[in-house]
């Protein structure tokens, strides 16, 4: 059933909401399971109890980097499985919706317990609730947020529609990311009258609670049937799911833009789980310079969202692209640098920010456009329409990124810390090279080879 309503802003708005509740959802669980378990040491004392042991196996690798980097292989399971049952889906209720609605709860709900260690020492069972918890995280996580991506060229009824949706949706990202951001100033708070661990499990626990008040948005307020364009079952290839998968694959330009997309956050992941250890280790400042910074980044990045809209249209996503990971190139050549310019902490900490601003607004927007626009190419090309299976490989990739990006940090964090803190600076050199491969990977993507049409000539 082919929609003939062209989706109002308002949808886009009630749609982008859900972006704000699974990015503060998500926050605590992404950028804060190393301030928890590896806490930042100040003034020779970590900042909470150690629950799990920290020591390396093999030299290699520690046990929580084992964990996270080991929880990539169900949550990329159910992705796909997901999507493949998404984009085949025939319920009443809403082919994305439903899905949304089963991992709702528990995604919100594991988002808290990955921070409710069993017992107040290092021990064997913390390292096994650790892991169980973090794999339950992620699985739920994946059933709302593959139907959810996908709803994305659903709800967009051409390519100026999903980059419209996807600017929404990234400002509303990025919001999540700064209310998450000031976790550190609300643990704060509750530390005046609590235990420090105590004090960071009650802010985590509120950031999800109005993280799931909002992921339930688009799930009661949108209305599949009416908004969302329902392709022919002609145009859901009949394959199975690894071979649709291989198919995939087989695109130069999907190619080119999945593998790029994954090396980005590899790279910037870094910035996020690591920043307060820049903050507190490099330049020797209070860790709550580490809200203020995140507010002067996205903050910039809000205000740079029009350019980034405007120029993507004037000099192409791809060149765009491009000049977003030689900043961010630059930006991880700053950090490693930290604390040894001869100007003042702080500054150095706001020219961090200011560097990094267009790389957020152009992968935050960008990404899920082109994405966008590839899914579209082969619907004409070929007559196939995989948005959920697409999208669950973006984010397959994705978070394959972020865990080996997890796994690498875990493993050096510990290297010097509070002394010579040469683990952290290298986090730094090894986000710029990565960053560089990234930017060598996407120069691959060929943007003049696309054959997009809008719905309104078709």
């Amino acid at each position: 059933m082919q929609n003939t309503i062209r989706t109002p802003k308002y949808i886009f708005i009630l749609f982008a909401l859900g972006q704000l509740g699974w990015s503060l959802t998500c926050f605590s669980v992404c950028n804060c399971v190393n301030y928890f378990y590896v806490p930042p040491i100040k003034n020779g004392i970590p900042e909470f109890p150690n629950y799990i042991s920290h020591a390396s196996i093999f030299g290699l690798f520690t046990i929580l980097g084992a964990i996270v980097l080991s929880s990539f292989l169900p949550d990329a399971l159910t992705s796909f499985l997901v999507a493949n049952k998404s984009d085949k889906d025939t319920s009443s209720f809403g082919r994305r919706k439903k899905y949304m609605a089963i991992g709702i709860l528990p995604f919100a709900l594991f988002s808290v317990l990955v921070f409710s260690p069993i017992t107040s020492s290092v021990s064997h069972l913390n390292a096994i609730w650790f892991a169980f918890s973090l794999f339950a995280f992620y699985i739920s996580w994946a059933f709302y947020l593959t139907p959810y991506n996908a709803m994305i060229n659903d709800l967009g009824n051409d390519s100026q529609d999903r980059l419209t949706i996807n600017m929404y949706i990234s400002i509303t990202w990025a919001l999540g990311f700064l209310i998450g951001n000031s976790v550190y100033v609300v643990k704060g708070y509750f530390q005046s009258f609590m235990s420090t661990s105590h004090a960071f499990q009650y802010a985590i626990a509120l950031f999800s609670f109005i993280g799931f008040l909002l992921m339930l948005v688009p799930i009661i307020f949108i209305d599949e049937k009416k908004y969302c364009t329902y392709h022919s079952n002609e145009l859901i290839n009949k394959q199975n799911l690894f071979q649709s998968i291989k198919e995939a694959f087989k695109e130069s330009n999907f190619r080119s833009f999945v593998i790029s997309d994954a090396i980005y956050w590899l790279a910037s992941n870094t910035i996020s789980v690591c920043l307060v250890y820049y903050v507190v280790n490099l330049l020797n400042i209070d860790e709550q310079y580490t809200s203020l910074i995140g507010l002067v980044m996205l903050l910039g990045s809000f205000a740079m969202y029009i350019p980034v809209n405007f120029l993507s249209k004037k000099m192409g996503k791809k060149k765009l692209q491009q000049t977003a990971y030689i900043l961010l190139t630059i930006a991880f050549g700053m950090i490693f640098f930290l604390g040894k310019l001869p100007i003042s902490n702080v500054v150095q900490l706001l020219l961090l920010g200011i560097v990094i601003m267009l790389p957020l607004a152009s992968f935050g927007i960008l990404p899920n456009a082109i994405l966008g626009d590839l899914i579209e190419d082969k619907k004409n090309k070929k007559g196939e329409y995989h948005a959920a299976l697409y999208f669950s490989i973006k984010t397959v990739m994705m978070k394959l990124g972020v865990h080996f990006s997890n796994f690498i940090i875990f493993a050096l964090l510990p290297i010097g810390q509070g002394t010579t803190n040469i683990g952290i600076r290298s986090t730094a050199l090894v986000a710029m090279a990565v960053a560089i491969i990234g930017l060598i990977v996407f120069s691959f993507y060929n943007e003049q080879n696309l054959e997009l049409k809008k719905i309104n000539n078709e």
